[in-house]
């Protein structure tokens, strides 16, 4: 009886090595580049022009309170994206901390407010590799900053990835967010 119990134990160890290995250092996989993801998201832009703005106190503190996203830093990198001398709308990388590190979202916001596309440019996650597909992010796509922005609500998010998916989730708000304390 003895022997058999070790040979399960033995047995499920020899499985979960197998099956499951130690998690170690995790390398970021990149997806797009910066101009990859200009292009992608505004396909039409013929001009991505880096603007940078600075952020006061309070325009942080507004953010926090209204939309409840914790903003770091105070220089915002926006790109306005033109086709000739026409505004088609802004893009802001973003990024958010998930389970086993940084994922870096790229969020474009049509004049209006809305959003017009979103992708995920790097990641370093294990289990969080399905926010990074289409089927995900396209959920985002018109939406503004009088939805609620909650996973489980009006956000699906990825089963088994509910760290990264409210990584993504919350970058796309604060983008949104950002553009619309900065621009009106």
């Amino acid at each position: 009886m003895k022997k058999f119990i070790l040979f399960k134990i033995l047995f499920l160890t020899l499985i979960m090595v197998n099956f499951f290995p130690p998690v170690t250092e995790i390398s970021a996989e990149i997806l797009l580049n910066k101009n990859e993801a200009l292009k992608y998201i505004f396909p039409k832009a013929t001009d991505h022009i880096l603007e940078s703005k600075k952020l006061t106190k309070a325009q942080k503190n507004q953010i926090k309170t209204t939309y409840n996203c914790k903003i770091i830093g105070s220089t915002v990198k926006v790109y306005l994206n033109k086709k000739k001398s026409k505004l088609l709308g802004r893009t802001l990388f973003v990024r958010e901390k998930g389970k086993h590190g940084a994922i870096m979202i790229v969020v474009g916001i049509n004049l209006n407010g809305s959003i017009k596309n979103v992708a995920v440019c790097s990641y370093k996650e294990v289990r969080g590799k399905p926010v990074k597909s289409k089927m995900f992010l396209r959920q985002f796509k018109r939406k503004t900053l009088k939805n609620s922005f909650t996973v489980g609500k009006d956000v699906q998010g990825v089963t088994g990835a509910t760290i990264s998916s409210k990584a993504v989730t919350l970058g796309i708000k604060k983008a949104l967010a950002l553009i619309k304390t900065i621009y009106g």
